[in-house]
């Protein structure tokens, strides 16, 4: 069968829509996967179809606005640089995609809720085009149980879920909906499409037909309201890239150095910001030795590994490197912080470590919650966090451990559990073992 992967944003976003695409090539399917220019060597690496659907130019000008890790205007920054300019071209992949196919088999497409072009493809040929939405978080599915942030600021717990509701109105009404529904009205229009939902961020962008959550069901603390019977939660996909960087020998020598080791890392879209400075004074301060683990999407991390201090086998050293395999490097670790992406704080849950995170946007202060509240991290707003607050909460995190496994102990089957959810999932949904 032919499968349409559809992902924008950073490698977080990516990642698990390449792990999936590899189990369904492996399960005879032709995958192609639509997504950002620079990310075209991922794909292929992985024998997967590439289409670029989003250039560099506008890559690059998303990485680096000015507001994209602006807690209340990075999603406006996703949405006029990445989204807007990928819709037409995903349209327009998506319709070649699926005009060879015989036998009356659709094309299935698989997106995230950012890839607007699989909405308006599926509008415009129904019977051509069958498409899923898949979330990498709870989020963008509003769930009624779960928490709300409006930036940094959290709804209160207590608050009924009709408090949330208002406040999900309210955002659309003076937020969301002025950004986003000019210009897709004006492709409604264009492409003779059924009209737009009241909300375009609460139902429009959701597939009427399939939802799948890439998170185990627990991670979610209850059903969305008004989900498809066909909602399924399969799992965290942990990503291990074909093409994967080895661990040079110096920080394999620092890996395995005396004392506790910590990781850092702000992402793999975030800049050098003074936050890492802060932080690892702290971690400093408690005898820990850090691995800075740098954006692999900056021009800078190209070169070797690089210290901070003079020597770095010292308790206190710090080792700021390029890219690694998170989870190689997590074996030796007793500390994971980072921004609060859900893949990593997913490899930190499968590694078995504590975690401090640090949002700065978008999903992230929810998911800091939802892992604050399974009780293996905690976090703070990076505003927040001076090296007196980091060393305060790194001291307060509790001496529990990830749900299904024990500290320093991975959870060996969580890989091939998403495997063989997916699997599952998917011959249920179109089909096809």
């Amino acid at each position: 069968m032919k499968v349409a992967l559809v992902t924008l944003g950073s490698a977080g976003d990516l990642y698990p829509f390449l792990e999936m695409g590899r189990v369904l090539r492996h399960a005879g399917h032709e995958v192609h996967v639509l997504t950002q220019a620079p990310y075209q060597a991922l794909v292929e690496a992985e024998g997967l179809h590439f289409g670029g659907v989003v250039s560099q130019r506008d890559h690059d000008r998303t990485l680096s606005h000015p507001k994209l890790w602006h807690p209340i205007d990075g999603l406006g920054v996703l949405w006029r640089h990445l989204a807007v300019p990928a819709v037409e071209p995903t349209v327009e992949a998506l319709d070649r995609l699926s005009r060879p196919l015989g036998g009356g088999t659709p094309l299935a497409v698989i997106a995230n809720p950012l890839s607007v072009g699989a909405r308006f493809a599926f509008d415009r040929w129904p019977d051509r085009v069958r498409w899923t939405t898949a979330y990498t978080a709870p989020l963008p599915l509003r769930e009624a149980a779960g928490p709300l942030f409006f930036g940094p600021h959290e709804v209160p717990k207590w608050a009924p879920s009709a408090v949330k509701a208002l406040v999900w109105r309210a955002i659309d009404r003076w937020k969301l909906e002025p950004m986003a529904r000019p210009r897709l009205e004006a492709w409604q229009r264009q492409w003779q499409t059924p009209a737009l939902a009241p909300s375009v961020f609460g139902d429009w962008l959701h597939s009427p037909m399939s939802r799948i959550g890439l998170y185990p069901e627990w991670w979610g603390a209850s059903r969305p309201q008004e989900t498809p019977p066909t909602f399924q939660a399969i799992g965290f996909p942990l990503y291990r890239p074909t093409s994967s960087p080895t661990v040079p020998e110096q920080v394999q020598r620092f890996l395995t150095a005396p004392g506790p080791l910590a990781v850092l890392y702000l992402g793999s879209a975030a800049a050098d910001t003074p936050l890492a400075a802060r932080v690892t004074a702290a971690l400093a301060g408690l005898g820990y030795r850090t691995l800075h683990v740098t954006p692999f999407l900056r021009d800078h991390c190209a070169g070797a590994p690089h210290t901070g201090w003079p020597n770095p086998t010292t308790e206190t050293a710090v080792l700021r490197s390029g890219p690694l395999p998170l989870h190689e490097v997590l074996r030796y670790a007793s500390l994971l912080v980072h921004h609060g992406g859900i893949g990593t704080l997913a490899e930190g849950w499968h590694a078995g470590v504590h975690q401090l995170l640090l949002p700065q946007g978008y999903d992230q202060f929810d998911n800091a919650q939802r892992a604050t509240r399974a009780g293996f991290a905690s976090w703070l707003a990076p505003a927040r966090a001076t090296p007196e607050r980091v060393t305060a909460a790194i001291r307060a995190l509790r001496p529990s451990t990830p749900r299904g496994g024990s500290e320093h102990c991975p959870i060996p089957d969580a890989q091939e559990t998403f495997r063989e959810q997916l699997r599952l999932w998917f011959a249920s949904e179109f089909g096809h073992q």
